[in-house]
């Protein structure tokens, strides 16, 4: 496989995928990411997917194994790193793993933004007028969806066009988990595409919640010359999909909120600084762009944290934390 494996267990790529699949959840495409080292052990079943960057392991969300055995894999991660001399942090996890390794692992924890959560069968209401209206505005205009099942070359090279031109038009300061890789490691992948006469338009890319029954929906990506609604026809139409398959969960984010939220174990400066930090990245990355997005689809809101060992949250941990996350200028 192309990523390195830490410890003693066997891990081959196709066991990676399975892994994540079944438990993985907004942090799929980090942890699948050949940049990220993987950390396993033979006696528990799963994975940590994480990143070295300035003496810190950065961990891609929470522990990918059962629920009842994140922290004991945790544990096993913490007592790695700490041989090789290196701190451990954590991004993008749940409020449940958050508040139990606060707990039993003895991490300050950062609330710092929200994970959307959509049911299939009840995002749209007489409240989403704008919804209805922006999907009439791409029906209007010749655009028809698909959900792509086979392995067609000239699909498949239409949809990394779209990727890649919209990819290319953004611009300023960015911030991501990985580059998108729409056709590798296809298990669990679902694609839906946009096309018109002009040809392929955009996407919407899924990637499978096994554990709890849902689907993953983060990438949905469209070329500048699509009109307007594409990107919630594609939405809606991956929906509707899903309502047909009783499914009852997608999930969207993490998107980052307005302000740091819920914040224990640190200092006075250092929450000052956090806070600050976060501000002047949120403005300068221009992240509100998502939530406006999904608002629109009325979701559930659930929080999303960032966990640092007790009293080592430093301008070197932030900045590792950032370099983690990609940040860069296009």
């Amino acid at each position: 496989m192309d990523q390195h494996v830490t410890k003693k267990a066997s891990l081959d790529r196709s066991r990676l995928v399975e892994f994540v699949r079944k438990w993985a959840e907004v942090n799929t495409d980090g942890i699948l990411d050949k940049t990220t080292q993987i950390f396993a052990v033979d006696h528990i079943e799963g994975l940590v997917g994480y990143r070295i960057k300035l003496g810190n392991a950065v961990v891609y969300g929470d522990p990918v194994c059962a629920p009842e055995n994140k922290i004991a894999l945790a544990r096993e991660f913490e007592a790695y790193c700490k041989k090789q001399k290196i701190g451990v942090m954590y991004i993008i996890v749940s409020e449940e793993f958050a508040n139990s390794a606060a707990e039993h692992l003895s991490f300050s924890l950062i609330e710092f933004g929200r994970k959307f959560v959509l049911d299939p069968t009840n995002y749209l209401n007489p409240k989403t007028p704008l919804l209805r209206k922006k999907v009439r505005q791409s029906s209007n205009k010749g655009v028809e969806i698909h959900e792509y099942t086979g392995y067609d070359p000239q699909i498949e090279q239409g949809i990394e066009d779209v990727a890649r031109a919209w990819t290319e038009a953004r611009k300023g300061i960015q911030i991501y988990l990985a580059e998108p890789t729409l056709f590798a490691d296809r298990e669990g992948k679902r694609w839906f595409y946009a096309k018109s006469e002009k040809g392929i338009l955009g996407f919407v890319l899924l990637n499978k919640l096994q554990s709890q029954e849902g689907w993953l929906l983060n990438n949905v990506m469209y070329i500048q010359e699509a009109p307007s609604g594409v990107s919630e026809h594609l939405a809606v139409f991956a929906l509707q999909t899903l309502e047909k398959e009783q499914c009852r969960l997608v999930l969207i984010g993490p998107v980052p909120s307005k302000d740091l939220g819920r914040i224990v174990g640190l200092g006075q400066f250092i929450t000052l600084l956090a806070k600050w930090t976060f501000k002047s990245i949120r403005k300068l990355c221009h992240l509100d762009g998502h939530e406006i997005f999904w608002d629109k689809f009325q979701p559930e809101l659930r929080s999303s944290y960032l966990l640092f060992p007790k009293k080592r949250l430093r301008p070197s941990t932030i900045l590792a934390l950032l370099r983690a996350l990609n940040l860069s200028l296009r």
